[in-house]
């Protein structure tokens, strides 16, 4: 499956262009759970069948709306209800913005994966061949305009959204056109792992900027440096997702796969991962009493944090081959206790 956070880090070796971040905060998402077209859905499926039918059967495939749609909605309400009490704006999720900016940032993500799908198809011709765009069972042409038309929805919620909104929105679109050109620098970033990430991991604070500003609808007062931190570890723990994500066993590396455990190391991209969901977590503490966060939000988080070590730990030295793939839903248990934490909380 696929996903709109997927994809952030660049191909290790050829034959194909680098994968992207914006995928980021969605591939990682999207493998939480896994979920196949089923041969009674997309193999019976030809360019000739109605295009709904074929698109449904795509972001089955590629961008789950279950999956997506509940990382969305989890990003969006923490960020929003972080800026409404850090910047005294006293905004609720019951306002008309929220859907509104909810939906900006639905078809962002879905345009980022659009995106890929472009600079992607020679590589899936070689390595996944059975994918529906593969197999033209729905076309790169058509999920343009697909794209096309959330550029228009993007554009148009956020200018409704207000002046502040549609400057960050803007910002965050700038950002994504580079990525989608790959900085114009694609070989110099597909040898540097963290360069890639690090460069398309921008878009995560960026969005969240856009979140932020969608419930600022006075001028700036509160704590904006708490704001900051807020964003920094939220991109922090996506961060740790695409990390995890590309981690193999020294045993399942193969060559022309990308992983960032044969970039780094096995047992240092482990400790990166460990480290990343340290410091978010950190961040959050530190601006604790900005947010009026309880002891029952950081025990979770910290419970949950302290979950994945233990995962990391029996992966890294037990090498137990049940974690082999699935690491990164092992390091989306933070990511969630995290963002479903912190929207329960600042709900009061």
């Amino acid at each position: 499956g696929g996903d709109p956070l997927r994809d952030m880090h660049p191909r290790f070796t050829p034959p194909c262009s680098s994968r992207r971040q914006s995928d980021n905060f969605g591939k990682a998402m999207t493998e939480i759970a896994e979920e196949e077209v089923t041969e009674g859905g997309a193999g019976a499926l030809s360019a000739e069948s109605p295009f709904p039918k074929r698109f449904a059967a795509y972001l089955e495939e590629r961008f789950p709306l279950g999956v997506n749609g509940t990382a969305i909605v989890l990003m969006f309400s923490s960020s929003y209800l972080a800026a409404s009490r850090l910047l005294l704006s006293e905004e609720s999720l019951l306002s008309w913005r929220v859907p509104v900016g909810m939906l900006v940032l639905f078809f962002f993500f879905l345009r980022l994966r659009i995106s890929d799908e472009h600079k992607d198809v020679a590589y899936d011709r070689i390595v996944n061949p059975d994918r529906l765009v593969v197999k033209g069972v729905i076309t790169l042409n058509e999920l343009k305009l697909v794209g096309l038309l959330g550029l228009v929805v993007e554009a148009g919620g956020s200018w409704v959204l207000g002046q502040r909104v549609f400057y960050a929105y803007l910002a965050a679109l700038f950002w994504s056109l580079l990525m989608h050109m790959e900085f114009f620098c694609e070989s110099w970033l597909r040898a540097r792992p963290g360069a890639y990430m690090f460069s398309h991991m921008i878009i995560i604070p960026l969005l969240t900027l856009f979140c932020f500003e969608c419930a600022n609808t006075k001028e700036y007062t509160g704590s904006l440096v708490a704001l900051l931190l807020f964003a920094l570890a939220g991109a922090l723990a996506t961060a740790s997702l695409e990390t995890a994500r590309k981690i193999k066993l020294p045993a399942d590396e193969s060559e022309g796969v990308e992983s960032y455990s044969s970039a780094w190391g096995f047992g240092a991209s482990l400790v990166v991962v460990g480290l990343m969901q340290l410091l978010s977590f950190l961040l959050l503490f530190g601006i604790r009493h900005e947010l009026q966060l309880g002891t029952g939000f950081l025990s979770a988080a910290l419970g949950a944090y302290g979950l994945v070590c233990l995962s990391l730990l029996r992966f890294g030295l037990a090498k137990d081959a049940r974690f082999s793939g699935k690491l990164e839903k092992v390091a989306a248990l933070y990511y969630l206790a995290v963002n479903i934490g912190l929207t329960l909380s600042l709900l009061r």
